[in-house]
């Protein structure tokens, strides 16, 4: 399918682990992120009951699925197989970037991050998925889950089980999710957990990102079943935004898998996997539908729930004809994660579907106005996972620089100042996710971001150290930045005062220029007329 949550394809993702294992990182192997890599993490096709072809032959037919296949291989390296972890705090090793250290390990698939006031960081883990089989049992009008045996692991695919009337199993999820928080001294505390986690082949959906209210409060965003919401209901949490109370007791705020099922404001197959989110300038929360292509707003005092925008679909290769978008030559965006724009709106990361991950810069970032204006605000990118703001300029995770390559290329952070051109910040990464700036200019990454459902936690947060530029960083840009923008093809419609790990690790020159520090809080100069892209934990494997 073209719109994908981030289950990305798990054995491209191996290749890229068994490349790196060889010394570019001591980061656990993972697969993709479905925003459960998605994950945000490449997805595969989730297109029901069919095996995503490769990349050769996808390209050629023009159908937008991941190059390779999403059932795992039998002899798929666990975590353990992966290069050796260091320990949290530990400066850095033969497999780490020379600028970073780790600062948290055994993470269940870690997405997205956020840096609290206090200068506590808060990781989404996406958890390890769960047994509890589902079942297409409640399809929405016009669905038909295909029949016909389904090949091992495949999500979407028809399974030999079926329920007491007969319905096809379509995936299993569990309550493995959580939330992990890391205070500035490094010691880490579950805040919640037992949140929806679901399995698609081997990979992972779950905890997208967290949101901080301006009160303290909590918010997490949690993917879903992808294409399987066309044909169940999402169980538990799943594709909803919920509260965290102090004690740790959960409830829902907004239902965003139901309302796609009701309304699918994107008018192509039913998909739902919730990405990033971020508590805007007006106090609303705003949530990426990583498999729905839309962004939302919840008012989180009532619940309310509204579209704000469908982000427009990126350009497809010549010739291609996407079934999933009425035969057209367009690519779904696939939003991943969500930043504020203290000015009004937010900018969205578009990781893209499967058929563009080995295009060079074919994704983007774009920016929502409140009104619902998308424009393009940086163009020029790859598989963005990850979004954070400094000192006039941007961060970008990207997952990967070329998933479909042989073997899959590594993942990078981009840094991007205003009205200037996307330079490598970190590069080498091993499925980088979620970043996030603290006060002092240290970038906290994401990485080994997914990893087999049901094995044990092989994630790992980074804090890298940005060298600093003693001019600073450049004036923010009165227009739109200089990158020449990357086809939308329709038409757009408080301080940290600590830092989590301890000391900083030892500075390092980025491979381009160097980097400003980051500004404290939001106080960040926003870019002025950012153009259009998307955002959140879920990426698109096909179209």
């Amino acid at each position: 399918m073209l719109k994908r949550p981030l289950t990305a394809t798990l054995a491209a993702l191996v290749c890229l682990l068994l490349a790196l294992a060889t010394g570019v990182q001591a980061q656990s192997p993972s697969a993709s992120e479905s925003p459960g890599l998605a994950s945000p993490s490449a997805e595969a096709s989730m297109s029901p009951g069919a095996a995503s072809p490769s990349a050769e032959a996808s390209a050629s037919a023009g159908v937008e699925s991941p190059a390779a296949s999403m059932e795992a291989p039998s002899a798929a390296p666990s975590a353990a197989a992966s290069p050796a972890a260091e320990s949290p705090g530990a400066p850095a090793g033969a497999g780490l970037p020379p600028n970073c250290t780790v600062v948290a390990n055994g993470l269940l698939n870690p997405r997205g991050l956020t840096i609290g006031p206090d200068g506590t960081l808060y990781v989404a883990e996406a958890g390890s998925g769960g047994t509890t089989p589902d079942f297409a049992d409640n399809p929405v009008p016009g669905a038909s889950f295909p029949a016909g045996p389904a090949a091992s692991g495949e999500p979407g695919a028809a399974s030999p089980a079926a329920n007491a009337s007969g319905a096809p199993q379509v995936t299993t999820h569990g309550d493995t999710g959580r939330v992990t928080a890391i205070a500035p001294d490094g010691t880490q505390k579950v805040v919640v957990d037992g949140l929806t986690s679901y399995v698609f082949g081997d990979e992972v959906v779950g905890a997208a990102k967290v949101a901080l209210a301006q009160d303290g409060t909590v918010y997490v965003s949690i993917g879903g079943p992808g294409p399987g919401t066309a044909f169940l209901q999402p169980a538990g949490v799943a594709d909803s935004v919920v509260k965290v109370a102090a004690d740790g007791t959960v409830s829902q705020v907004a239902n965003i898998g139901q309302y796609e099922r009701d309304n699918n404001p994107d008018p192509y197959p039913v998909d739902s996997d919730v990405g990033g989110s971020a508590v805007g300038a007006d106090g609303l929360l705003y949530v990426a539908d990583s498999g729905g292509n839309a962004l939302y707003s919840v008012d989180p005092a009532t619940g309310t729930l509204k579209v704000v925008a469908v982000i427009p679909a990126l350009a497809g290769p010549q010739g291609l004809q996407n079934p999933d978008r009425g035969n057209t030559d367009t690519v779904d965006p696939v939003p991943t994660d969500v930043i504020a724009d203290p000015n009004g709106g937010v900018w969205v990361g578009l990781l893209s579907g499967g058929i563009l991950w080995g295009t060079p810069g074919a994704t983007k970032v774009v920016h929502v106005g409140p009104d619902g204006t998308v424009t393009d605000a940086i163009s020029g990118l790859d598989m963005v996972v990850g979004l954070a703001r400094g000192n006039g300029g941007t961060f970008v995770s990207e997952l990967s620089t070329n998933l479909l390559a042989q073997p899959p290329a590594p993942g990078q952070v981009m840094w991007v100042p205003d009205g200037g051109s996307p330079q490598v910040a970190i590069g080498g990464l091993m499925i980088p996710y979620g970043i996030a700036l603290a006060s002092d200019g240290s970038l906290y990454v994401a990485v080994n971001a997914s990893t087999p459902a049901g094995t044990p936690g092989g994630g790992q947060v980074l804090r890298c150290t940005i060298s600093s530029s003693p001019e600073g960083s450049p004036a923010p840009s009165a227009g739109q930045p200089s990158q020449a923008p990357t086809g939308s093809a329709e038409p757009s419609s408080g301080s940290a005062t600590e830092v989590p790990g301890g000391s900083a690790a030892p500075s390092a020159s980025a491979r381009e220029s160097p980097m400003p520090p980051a500004s404290e809080g939001p106080s960040v100069a926003p870019m002025t007329e950012a153009p259009s892209i998307p955002a959140s934990p879920a990426a698109s494997s096909g179209g």
